[in-house]
């Protein structure tokens, strides 16, 4: 029997702890790709409405964020509020109100604040 060398443990690069500028830059990217996919989304089911425009049946957005969600975690909550965001503020109402409806949208997918 011969006697190998410990194995040692490759040590994480600088570039990929949590707090390095590299990871909050992806973070950010990925918020940001996650909000243009919603609102392409939310655009398409949009697009069905045929009582209101900004009432429909179909709303393609909810998967999207159920599936980043689950994939990605609780990380991505604000690319999906500035999705809803901007996706209620270019269909109607004022921005408060937008703004009103993205919180409950982000809210209502169970990532918020404890309390």
């Amino acid at each position: 029997m011969t006697d190998a060398p410990p194995r040692r443990r490759p040590q994480p690069s600088a570039d990929a702890s949590p707090g390095s500028r590299h990871a909050w830059l992806r973070t950010a990217g990925l918020n940001l790709l996650l909000a243009a996919l919603y609102l392409a989304a939310a655009k398409l089911g949009l697009r069905l409405a045929f009582v209101n425009p900004s009432a429909t049946a179909v709303w393609p957005p909810t998967g999207i964020t159920l599936a980043a969600l689950l994939v990605l975690g609780p990380r991505v909550w604000p690319g999906i509020a500035l999705g809803a965001f901007v996706a209620n503020a270019t269909t109607a109402g004022s921005l408060a109100t937008s703004a009103g409806i993205a919180a409950g949208k982000t809210r209502s997918r169970g990532w918020s604040a404890p309390g």
